[in-house]
């Protein structure tokens, strides 16, 4: 365009002065300072532009204090009546509220503010205006980072619920009424979704989506169920296999849940010390019969809740919600799903499925974390 600003383009309003000029018939001018994100020569080439002859109307001190000067680095000055006629939307921001203090807070007004405590009438509304701030409450912000892993928390548009039930989902609960008095006891919230570093990576822009519902009183969750009280191994096998000590070693260990479980799972050496280490409380390095029972119907368990919630079709647990998320609930295991996720990515294969060798040591993981 002829007045050098650039059409469709997003500028920043850097400045508000209501300057003083000496002329007869104006004592003042409303004067905004802008910035084009560029920092090139895409400068305002109208009145009050940096080599403009109005700025001989401003007396020298005033342009020192509005560190004035002409240079192509996308900063510039016009009047607020050729901003309204150049410019369509304007944006308030700040970072986030936490960034603002009681003293930033008295400078935090909205479009309306601005046109009318800065430039209209400054000095009369100034005391109106910090009196009004004062009874404002600040906003507190909560930030979450997450991501989409593929067959765990890529649940993907609510065509699927089953799929969509698997996407990252956060339980938000507001207790304290914006103003009591004046809002009847409502609270305000605004939730944003945004895809990190998509132009510092030159990633394409995803059509990313947040759907909010509202909860009933109780939020149901699957208790811790109770181990069995009786025996899974008779105590006179375990003593034959065992030795007179009565402790078994992890090679020991091996050998019998390898026959125990013959056909449905062979227990290596690293699983069967890591299966040792879980139920060694006391770092003897072996078990003794109690450790041994109990980690024998643990097995027994795991599995059967794996075989329950594996694939018909390829035999293995799915990463997802509905897969290993189901299994690690049904077992009392209640995981963020982000560490959900790291554990696919840890124990899944290409595809997000698990094995019953790899379930089997996830879960022996989780079990000695908690």
């Amino acid at each position: 365009r002829l007045c050098g600003l650039v059409a469709g383009h997003g500028y920043c309003v850097t400045g508000v002065k209501l300057c003083k000029v000496n002329t007869p018939w104006l004592t003042h001018v409303q004067l905004l300072r802008l910035r084009n994100p560029w920092g090139d020569g895409h400068e305002w080439r109208g009145a009050w532009s940096d080599d403009s002859e109005e700025w001989r109307l401003v007396p020298k001190e005033d342009k020192l204090r509005l560190r004035l000067q002409a240079a192509d680095d996308g900063e510039f000055w016009m009047t607020f009546q050729a901003f309204k006629e150049n410019f369509e939307e304007v944006y308030i921001t700040s970072l986030n509220p936490h960034t603002l203090n009681k003293e930033a807070l008295e400078h935090l007004y909205t479009l309306a503010d601005v046109v009318t405590h800065v430039l209209h009438h400054p000095e009369e509304k100034r005391q109106q205006q910090q009196d009004k701030l004062t009874r404002r409450k600040l906003w507190e912000v909560v930030k979450y980072d997450g991501s989409w892993v593929r067959k765990v928390t890529a649940g993907g548009a609510p065509n699927d619920l089953r799929l969509f039930s698997s996407n990252p989902q956060y339980l938000l609960h507001l207790k304290e009424a914006d103003d009591e008095a004046m809002e009847g006891g409502t609270c305000t919230v605004v939730i944003s979704l945004t895809q990190k570093h998509r132009r510092v990576n030159n990633l394409p822009l995803l059509q990313v989506a947040v759907s909010v519902y509202q909860m009933g009183d109780k939020v149901d969750s699957r208790s811790t169920r109770e181990e069995s009280s009786s025996s899974c191994i008779q105590k006179d096998d375990f003593l034959a296999a065992a030795g007179e000590d009565g402790r078994m070693t992890a090679a020991i260990l091996q050998n019998i849940l390898n026959f125990l479980f013959s056909g449905e799972l062979e227990f290596s050496l690293d699983l069967t010390r890591s299966l040792l280490a879980m139920m060694d409380r006391n770092f003897s390095g072996n078990v003794d019969f109690y450790e041994f029972d109990t980690l024998v119907c643990c097995l027994r368990r795991w599995m059967a809740v794996y075989k329950r919630k594996s694939e018909a079709e390829t035999g293995l647990i799915s990463g997802s919600v509905w897969g290993l998320g189901d299994a690690l609930r049904e077992l009392g295991y209640l995981l963020p799903r982000r560490l959900q996720a790291l554990l696919v990515v840890r124990f899944g294969d290409q595809e997000g499925n698990i094995s019953l060798r790899d379930f089997i040591m996830a879960t022996c993981r989780i079990s000695v974390m908690l």
